[in-house]
């Protein structure tokens, strides 16, 4: 077995790599300094001859405010250079494991979403990411894992809290959009059963469970560090950004479990464990 990490320098992609290195799987991160996989020719070029079972594909263009600016960056990142990925694995008959997103959804259904329900993004790198999901799915070999709110080794929305917490200043967070959070961590635990078992192929919705708002997270994130601090909560439509964001993109992650996969545990039993590595 033979994996390649791409977005090897991002949360998810630091989790893998580190986690079959554990597991005395061959793997190889792939970061921008090593490939750009927007130019389908460098993709081709790098993957060409090598000898490897599957790519774990988690580089993408998450600034989701900023993809509303620099819709090329986003769309070259996140829909084309996942189609030379997906076919480089097609070609080698490897097995691609690819990394959604929630934000797919428009989150009005007012239930968690299933993997087989019509998806509507309501921003740009939502609709980047979903035309990535299409990008792979023609594949026959192939895992597409949509996941959200992922926290691990890298920039945050739990260390921008506890960032802020510590400046002394008063925080206002939203209140009003729901979503699962998830640990990086427990993430890669995932995506190593798919490596490992591939009896299964197809979407899957993989988050901790649980959902909670922006503004309960951060509640939880000062609980747990003991930290007081002035936080209110405070409405999406008086936080206005770029990129308008799915009011609750809740993910039902079931058919990971029906289908043999360990069960992700609580969002807030990660974030207790995530805040311990800090």
């Amino acid at each position: 077995m033979k994996v390649f990490v791409t977005g090897a320098d991002g949360q998810v992609g630091k989790a893998v790599v580190s986690l079959l290195e554990k597991k005395n799987i061959s793997v190889m991160g792939i970061d921008r300094d090593i490939l750009d996989i927007t130019d389908e020719n460098a993709v081709k070029e790098f993957f060409g001859g090598k000898d490897f079972t599957h790519i774990v594909h988690c580089a993408a263009y998450t600034a989701v405010d900023n993809a509303e600016k620099e819709k090329l960056c986003c769309l070259a990142t996140n829909t084309d250079a996942t189609r030379y990925i997906a076919e480089v694995c097609k070609k080698a008959d490897a097995t691609m494991i690819y990394l959604s997103t929630d934000y797919v959804f428009d989150g009005t259904a007012g239930r968690p979403y299933y993997e087989h329900d019509y998806c509507r993004p309501v921003n740009y790198y939502g609709m980047t990411k979903l035309l990535g999901d299409g990008e792979v799915l023609s594949l026959r070999k192939k895992f597409i894992i949509r996941t959200s709110r992922v926290f691990g080794d890298g920039t945050n929305f739990v260390r921008t809290m506890l960032r802020l917490a510590d400046a002394g200043k008063p925080l206002r967070v939203v209140c009003d959009e729901f979503a699962s959070p998830t640990y990086a961590v427990d993430l890669a635990n995932m995506i190593y059963e798919c490596i490992c078992s591939e009896k299964y192929y197809g979407i899957f919705h993989c988050t901790n469970s649980g959902s909670c708002s922006w503004y309960e997270f951060a509640q939880k994130i000062f609980e747990l560090t003991g930290k007081t601090v002035d936080i209110s909560p405070v409405e999406s439509k008086d936080y206005p950004t770029l990129a308008k964001r799915p009011p609750d993109s809740t993910l039902c992650c079931r058919k990971m479990q029906e289908c043999g996969y360990t069960p992700m545990p609580s969002w807030e039993d990660a974030l207790e464990r995530y805040l311990k590595t800090l």
